[in-house]
């Protein structure tokens, strides 16, 4: 009996080692990166980014520039963008200026080029940009965003110490 019961045990051992479901291997949806300066979302095909950068803070009359991250660039399609502006006031009054420039000027290394960058155009036709004196959140959006570089600038002025976030969203269009 006991040979019997340690045959089946056996046999079931083996099959369950040799059994092989079915897998069905799908792509994410989404793909995530970080670094240094903030978050990226992508979806694998290219149709859509996300780039969150990470809280920092304006003191007076700095200033700061983000490029996009190098998986993000150049864009090779026709892309909407929306770019998402959180002020908040640390102390004095905020003021900080936010500009969209954009460059049809090669680059793959981490040196950006220096000549020409633009004001991008937003769904208006006028520079996109946005000032504010005090806390607020803005969007601007770009209708058009076709195989080049961006970088977003804020500007701080005045005596005022603030604390800004920016949000890409690139949707690709169809």
């Amino acid at each position: 009996m006991k040979k019997y019961i340690f045959g089946a045990l056996f046999a079931c051992l083996i099959a369950a080692i040799a059994y092989k479901p079915v897998t069905k291997i799908e792509k994410p949806e989404m793909m995530y990166e970080a670094d240094a300066l903030g978050e990226t979302f992508f979806a694998p095909s290219g149709s859509f980014y996300e780039r969150l950068y990470a809280l920092d803070t304006i003191t007076n009359a700095a200033n700061d520039t983000l490029y996009l991250p190098s998986n993000m660039r150049p864009l090779f399609s026709d892309f909407q963008m929306a770019l998402n502006v959180t002020r908040t006031n640390i102390s004095g009054t905020t003021s900080l200026a936010v500009k969209v420039e954009e460059t049809n000027y090669p680059y793959v290394s981490t040196t950006p080029p220096t000549a020409g960058w633009s004001a991008t155009l937003n769904s208006a036709n006028a520079a996109a940009a946005t000032v504010a004196t005090t806390a607020t959140t803005e969007q601007l959006m770009i209708r058009n965003a076709y195989g080049i570089n961006f970088r977003v600038i804020i500007d701080g002025a005045g005596t005022q110490s603030s604390s800004y976030r920016i949000r890409w969203t690139l949707k690709k269009k169809s």
